[in-house]
């Protein structure tokens, strides 16, 4: 897989994310996806997610259930093989708290055979525990 064909799979993931699209989620990835979220980092702090439906009921249906207006705002993308570096900030307001989150992030991703096979998150962990905290 070419680096542009990589970033272009990452896109369309954070793509479908906005959209909520459950659908172009799954497809875009791996059966057996590793997914680690930063510790604090809700949903799912600190816990390894494998495969694509751990992931949608772990992670995706708590961003939309729990939080209001929550965005991945994508600013640099760039890859090296099968390895995709994302930065961005993480927006959004907590419901159980009406407490909001601005939080800087790095995305490292493993993209292999047309398919996401790999996410480790790492962003600022006090923003979401003070959003959090009730």
């Amino acid at each position: 897989m070419t680096d542009d064909a990589a970033i272009d799979l990452v896109r369309a993931l954070y793509q479908a994310f906005e959209e909520g699209d459950h659908e172009a989620i799954r497809r875009c990835l791996a059966e057996h996806l590793d997914w680690r979220q930063a510790g604090t980092a809700v949903p799912a702090a600190g816990q390894r997610t494998t495969g694509a439906e751990e992931f949608l009921g772990r992670v995706i249906v708590p961003l939309e259930r729990d939080w209001d207006g929550f965005t991945e705002e994508v600013e640099d993308v760039f890859a090296v093989g099968a390895r995709v570096v994302a930065t961005g900030t993480y927006r959004g307001t907590y419901l159980a708290s009406g407490r909001s989150v601005e939080a800087e992030f790095c995305h490292l991703w493993w993209v292999e055979d047309g398919e996401i096979r790999g996410f480790r998150q790492f962003t600022d962990t006090a923003a979401f525990a003070a959003a959090t905290k009730r």
